[in-house]
This record gives structure tokens, C-alpha cells and sequence, in this order.
């Protein structure tokens, strides 16, 4: 039936596949040709669909369908394979739409242009349930949830379905509509979106995702922020404050937007980095006769360590050894995230890192192996990771501030937004 709904609808050169829809994807790699019986089929019309350029999938709206659709992918070539997606709620369904129920329609990826293409039209099989059209599912589990839960109004099984209830215009345009299958290396932007459309919302005040972070300083902001997720590479010459400033924005980013923060902190001994954290905190020196001002109170002291210990995790080397390695910083970095929910991740400096390396790997390779390592993990877990990084030596210098260029290491010129 759905190989005469797509005839009715004006596709002509429309095959139909018999003996219904596989119940699950197979696994593993495909059978010889000359035993797979189930899509014997195909090998018999070989020669015809070679002579197809595209081909449009519109399988039920089910698990057997799904199946059926990523079997046939299998076969023919996800290169050049398009799906139908039949609607499953009110937001899918070009009818709910045109009722006026439904909210305003997501933007879709640009159509491809119309061109000669065959249609495979399958038949599903028994075991109806609403699906989200993401992937197979099936069982008795998923058959009682949908006895249970009974299909949105707008969901349509198959070709058949929509033309019964929506008519052919509605059934040209989903056709028209099919999306190319995904393939491994390829991406659109339209992927992007959701993602898009969140950061939108966030600068504008609304809900999505978390805008960049201030600095504290009105002045710094207008050059700087600090996005969760993301890189920041900070650099300049000896003695110049590179950690004392990130220090004071740590401390910011703690106390006016609530971020936890851990410090692989490799030339700071930890009692002495505590007091200059206090020291920011509170806005007093610890001790005496520092430049004149009055000390904290006692009050001050230990209400500003009990915050600077909640606000601060220290990640150190692992007993026994002198430097951590990157590995072992993520990986406690990742345990901070899931125990106390950090935010940032300070490694100070990058240059004091274990950087043994097989003999077989180039400096160049290890360190962009090290920095893929850093970027999944500041995606993965919306933290945003500053890495100080000593400038090469400086011949003839004059007391300018160093660049990129300055930077030690060749890589670290590459992927990291600079800070300086």
C-alpha cells in the first residue's frame, strides 16, 4: 500500500520491499551477498538501482522501520541515502502545523534540489508504537508503554497513513523534506543549532546556556571573558604577576559568580598560596606592616580560609613523584567536577608538566595530543582551563609584552585563545 500512496502522490519509479521489515538491526559486517536472504532483493534489482544517484528511504515509523531503513543504509550506501521521517507529534506533522497548534516550526537544513531519485517504500511490520525516530527499539517493554501511552494524533505510521489523512500534497512535501542519512566526517551546521540557539538566548538574558563570565573588571571585560568550556593560555615574562592575576580572577570568578576552582598550582607551596588567596579574599594583608596596612582580624582570617577551602580544590603530585602528568590532572580534575561541580581549571604552570613522551613521538604530536586531551575535557564538562606557559628565552629584550610567537613550545601557538 504505501508503494501505491507514493504512486498516488506523482513518484513513479517507487520500489516495495517485501516479505515486510527485519525486527532489529543486524549485527556485525554484512553477510556475502549469496547468502543474505533476507535482502535478496536487492542483489536481483543490482543493476537498476546502480543507475541511482539518490535514493529516498521512507520505511514505517517504527522499530522494523528504523531497522529496515539502516539495513537497507547498509546496502545501497549511506553516501547517497535520504530518510522521510513521518511525523510523531504535533511539532513534526506539517497538518499540525497547518492547524496552528503547534509552535513555530525549527529551522531545517537547506532542501537539496529536485532530481530524478527512486523511492523504497517498506513495509513494516506488527507491533505499532510511537517512537521518536531517533533509533530501533522494540520488545514488550516498549509494546507496553505504548498501550499505555497511545500515539500523538499527528503520528503517522507510514506513506499510507499520511495520504489516508493528510492528503498528497502533504506526502509530497515530506518526501521532499528527506534528510541525507549521516556519515562519519561530515557534519552541517544545522547539527549546531540547538547549540546556536542556546548561546543566542543566553547573551540575550533569556534561558539556554551560561554566558561568558565576568572578570570583576569592568575594564578587562571589555577585552576578555571567560566562557565555560573553553581555553584560555596565559603567558608573559618572569615576575611579571602571570599567577598572581590569575589568582585575583580565580578569587573574582569565586566570589561573584559562584565558581569552584581547582589549582594545579606547581611553583606555589600550599600554605603560602592559601595566604594569597586569603589576601584577595578578604582585601587585607595577613601580615603585619605589609605596605603600611592593617592586618585582618582573626574573624577575617578564618571565616577567608574556610571560603577559600570551599571555593578551592588543590590537585598535587601523586605520591612518590616530583611532576603530575596531564592524565593525572584531568583525571582529578574530572573527580573535582563530579564531587564539588568546578568550573575552572588552573594549571600553573604548563611548562613544570610531566612531558615524558614515547621515543617515537615528536614533541609537536605529544603536545597537540596533550591539548586534544585538555579541549574534550573543558567541553565535556563546561570548565573553563587556563594553562600558564613560560615565553621561550627572550633575546634582546626591552620590555615589551611577549606574543603567541614568545611562547615556548611551537603548538601552543595553535588552539588556544590568548590571554595576556
Amino acid at each position: 500500500m504505501d508503494k501505491l500512496a507514493l504512486n498516488e502522490a506523482g513518484f513513479q519509479n517507487v520500489l516495495s520491499v517485501p516479505d515486510g521489515a527485519p525486527a532489529k538491526p543486524q549485527d556485525g559486517p554484512l553477510p556475502d551477498p549469496r547468502s543474505d536472504a533476507k535482502f535478496g532483493y536487492l542483489r536481483e534489482c543490482e543493476g537498476l538501482l546502480a543507475l541511482a544517484r539518490r535514493v529516498i528511504l521512507a520505511a514505517d515509523n517504527d522499530a522494523p522501520g528504523f531497522a529496515l531503513t539502516h539495513e537497507l543504509a547498509r546496502r545501497l550506501g549511506r553516501d547517497r541515502c535520504l530518510v522521510v521521517q513521518w511525523p510523531s507529534d504535533e511539532g513534526g506533522s506539517l497538518a499540525g502545523r497547518g492547524a496552528g497548534g503547534a509552535e513555530a516550526p525549527q529551522p531545517q537544513p537547506p532542501q537539496q534540489q529536485a532530481a530524478p531519485w527512486d523511492v523504497l517504500g517498506g513495509g513494516g511490520g506488527d507491533g505499532l508504537f510511537a517512537s521518536n525516530g531517533n533509533g530501533a527499539s522494540g520488545g514488550a517493554g516498549a509494546a507496553a508503554a505504548a498501550a499505555a501511552a497511545p500515539p500523538s494524533p499527528w503520528f503517522r505510521k507510514d506513506a499510507n497513513e499520511v495520504l489516508l489523512k493528510d492528503g498528497p500534497a502533504a506526502l509530497r512535501e515530506y518526501v521532499a523534506a528527506a534528510q541525507p542519512l549521516p556519515v562519519p566526517g561530515l557534519q552541517r551546521f544545522a547539527s549546531f543549532w540547538e547549540e546556536l540557539l542556546d548561546l543566542y538566548a543566553a547573551q540575550a538574558g533569556g534561558d539556554g546556556r551560561e554566558a561568558a563570565a565576568s572578570t570583576g573588571w569592568g575594564g578587562v571585560d571589555g577585552c576578555y571573558k571567560v566562557p565555560p568550556g573553553e581555553l584560555t593560555l596565559v603567558t608573559g615574562v618572569p615576575n611579571s604577576g602571570k599567577s598572581e592575576w590569575l589568582d585575583a580572577l580565580a578569587v573574582n570568578l569565586a566570589a561573584q559568580q559562584g565558581w569552584r576552582i581547582a589549582l594545579c598550582s606547581l611553583e606555589n607551596e600550599p600554605v603560602g598560596h592559601l595566604i594569597k588567596l586569603l589576601e584577595k579574599r578578604v582585601g587585607k594583608p595577613f601580615y603585619d606592616g605589609a605596605g603600611g596596612r592593617v592586618r585582618m582580624s582573626w574573624e577575617e582570617a578564618v571565616a577567608g580560609a574556610l571560603w577559600v577551602d570551599e571555593m578551592f580544590h588543590r590537585i598535587v603530585p601523586p605520591p612518590g613523584e616530583q611532576l603530575p602528568t596531564i592524565d593525572f590532572v584531568l583525571e582529578r580534575a574530572r573527580i573535582l567536577v563530579l564531587r564539588f561541580g568546578i568550573r575552572g581549571l588552573i594549571i600553573d604552570p604548563y611548562n613544570e608538566l610531566d612531558h615524558r613522551r614515547p621515543s617515537h613521538v615528536t614533541e609537536t604530536e605529544f603536545v597537540s595530543q596533550m591539548l586534544a586531551r585538555v579541549k574534550r575535557f573543558a567541553q565535556a564538562f563546561d570548565v573553563h582551563v587556563w594553562l600558564v606557559a613560560h615565553p621561550r628565552q627572550l633575546q634582546d629584550w626591552r620590555g615589551e609584552a611577549p606574543n603567541l610567537y614568545d611562547v615556548s613550545g611551537r603548538i601552543l601557538r595553535r588552539w588556544i585563545r590568548a590571554s595576556m
